[in-house]
């Protein structure tokens, strides 16, 4: 596989039980006030020297806002290392500098927006060397970066100032606009040494997907690894300097179990992101892409501005696929599932003779030469847990609430799916995913809102903790039995 096909990976791959498992990611959220965090301090006025050091941490896009640091370093001297998105919001190219960007500053031309995707971001100081591009290695998914912007090196055996008295390290700390909406996964600062990428990653053999390797090195006298495996503490450190030294520690800071998520670049979960296009004014999503908020407005039915829909799809004819939806306000909500984000977020009437939809008690349905309205259905309101199936097996998707399967009248009594809307793949195009959307036909201020759980992660407050089969996701009710939460250890199985 040829270095630019190897870069557009999605950095996540199924990898079975001989492989490297990352269990556990930290979720961050815009402009909050969460943070974790290593902080240095007793040296007594004889800092150490740093011309080397090696970051990796996996990242993955909540959604997109530029103008935050996924990586910082801040200390008293007014040094600081970021590395972030760069430019406007939106802009999402790789931004990695100090305190004075004249000392070190690199801006990628390549641009990092997909929302799907896990992304591995290695970043290798060492200043020592003759060749000044050589002082800053930056890659992604194990493609190093070569075409910059702008281009600011630092001069030969520069101290990076990466550990000083009352130095901290973060991750996701507010610059400017405030802090990233993503998932954190195994989080490394190797002190005073100049790794290899290669010893944190690999291009697998089969499908040439760059995947995480356990990491068997030192980590300096002031390293750390964050592993986020640890709900009660997510700043937990798993190298044993936070252990074994008064000179540094780590800390967490409005942070709570709950941040904890099983998304990880191992086992890839299908979130939400936008119908039409991020930052429209109609629609925002939060909470590592599960929580769907929109705004009062005048839109007419149907209209994008106001959609979400799944970011990784299930394949039309393969598998079975489980969803959950807490409707934090009804206002005009419509819950489905779509082909795809091409023919299924257009225009009214435009491309929409493939779809199954729940709203305001009935189904609406269009799928081949058949199309109509199921109004003998049940009803939903704010604070209800809808639940979806898609079984692509059989090419036929039903709908569900708060633990109970459509009935053969109407209502919610049977405790498993038996009625069910069926289409033919030809007209499902090649994959199907779920969708929610605005849902009126007047113009109106209806503004529903969702928390939307695929399974790797969810903010809405969860008593049984219920798994699939494989024991992946964590929901409200036990999927069906043969129905799978949308991630990639399933699709590779089933998919």
């Amino acid at each position: 596989m040829e270095t630019l096909a190897r870069a557009a990976n999605r950095g996540s791959i199924a990898t079975g039980a001989e492989g490297y498992t990352i269990d556990n990611s930290f979720v961050q959220e815009y402009n909050s006030t969460r943070t974790v965090e290593v902080i240095y301090g007793g040296f007594g006025g004889n800092d150490p020297t740093t011309t080397k050091g090696t970051i990796s941490f996996w990242f993955k896009w909540g959604a997109l806002n530029g103008g935050a640091a996924v990586w910082k370093l801040l200390n008293v001297y007014n040094s600081q290392v970021s590395i972030m998105p760069e430019g406007g919001t939106y802009d999402s190219s790789i931004y990695v500098a100090v305190y004075n960007e004249s000392v070190l500053k690199l801006v990628s031309t390549a641009k990092f927006r997909d929302t799907s995707a896990w992304y591995h971001i290695c970043a290798v100081f060492d200043t020592t060397l003759s060749t000044a591009s050589d002082r800053v290695k930056i890659y992604i998914n194990g493609v190093r970066i070569t075409d910059w912007s702008t281009a600011n090196y630092p001069s030969q055996n520069a101290d990076l100032l990466l550990v000083k008295e009352n130095t901290k390290h973060f991750a996701g700390h507010n610059v400017n606009a405030g802090k990233p909406y993503g998932y954190y996964a195994d989080m490394y600062y190797i002190h005073n040494q100049a790794k290899d990428v290669t010893d944190f990653g690999e291009f697998d053999a089969d499908t040439g997907i760059w995947k995480p390797i356990e990491y068997t090195g030192t980590f300096g006298s002031y390293g750390y690894h964050w592993d986020f495996s640890n709900a009660s503490n997510l700043a937990e450190d798993q190298s044993g300097n936070d252990a074994s030294t008064n000179q540094m520690s780590c800390s967490a800071f409005n942070v709570t179990s709950s941040m904890q998520s099983t998304d990880t670049p191992t086992n890839n979960f299908a979130t939400c992101t936008y119908g039409a296009f991020p930052g429209n004014t109609n629609l925002t999503i939060t909470e590592g892409g599960t929580k769907v908020t929109t705004v009062s407005g005048g839109l007419v039915q149907y209209d994008m501005n106001f959609s979400w829909y799944s970011n990784i799809l299930a394949p039309y004819n393969s598998g079975k696929w489980y969803i959950e939806v807490y409707v934090t306000n009804q206002d005009a909500s419509v819950f489905g599932i779509a082909p795809n984000q091409g023919s299924i977020l257009a225009a009214p009437n435009n491309n929409w003779d493939r779809r199954v939809f729940l709203y305001n008690g009935s189904v609406n349905y269009n799928y081949g030469t058949s199309s109509g309205v199921d109004s003998s259905r049940f009803t939903f309101t704010t604070g209800d847990i809808l639940m979806a199936v898609i079984d692509a097996d059989n090419q036929r998707v039903t709908f569900g609430k708060n633990g109970g399967w459509m009935d053969t009248s109407s209502g919610v009594t049977n405790s498993s799916p038996t009625v069910w809307y069926t289409y033919s793949g030809g007209d499902w195009d090649e994959y199907g995913g779920f969708v929610g959307f605005y849902g009126t036909t007047a113009l109106t201020n209806a503004n529903p809102d969702w928390e939307v759980n695929h399974g790797g992660y969810h903010t809405y407050t969860i008593s049984s903790a219920e798994t699939d089969a494989n024991g992946y996701g964590t929901f409200e009710y036990a999927p069906p039995t043969g129905y799978y939460a949308l991630c990639t250890k399933n699709l590779a199985q089933y998919g």
